[in-house]
């Protein structure tokens, strides 16, 4: 994960003067098939192609998320978003097991790999909103 991770980071800037304001809803679905590969992986080969698939999809989304954060304040407030925003992602890492593995017990067999399954379905949710969400403002801004 974190040598794909690694891979896109150093070719961020290309990747997204291709992909523009689609790297966000791009990221979190390479981030879904991920976890859906893990999740139903079988052997260590597909395993490593979840990974890279969640390697890659990090990699788009931190740096697009920070970048969308900072912009989206004035220039003075942007270090002080950027650190809710980062501290808002520690929390929710602190609290995901807390939420999500009772959640995983609820509705699945509680193994680990429901637990990735379980993640997967959520980031396809989050890809759905990321996508209707760029096409309602590319919509307002043609209005």
């Amino acid at each position: 994960m974190s040598g794909f991770g690694a891979g896109i980071g150093l070719l961020y800037g290309r990747v997204v003067s291709v992909i523009k304001k689609w790297a966000l809803p791009i990221s979190f679905t390479l981030g879904f098939i991920g976890l859906f590969l893990i999740s139903s992986a079988h052997s260590s080969a597909l395993f490593f192609v979840g990974s890279a698939f969640m390697g890659t999809g990090v990699s788009l989304a931190m740096p697009t998320a920070l970048f969308r954060c900072a912009s989206s304040v004035e220039q003075n407030a942007s270090t002080f978003a950027i650190s809710i925003f980062l501290s808002a992602m520690n929390i929710g890492m602190f609290l995901s097991p807390l939420v999500l593995n009772p959640i995983s017990f609820l509705f699945t067999d509680g193994t680990a790999g429901s637990r990735f399954l379980l993640g997967s379905l959520l980031l396809v949710l989050l890809t759905v909103w990321a996508f209707v969400h760029i096409r309602k403002s590319a919509v307002k801004v043609l209005v």
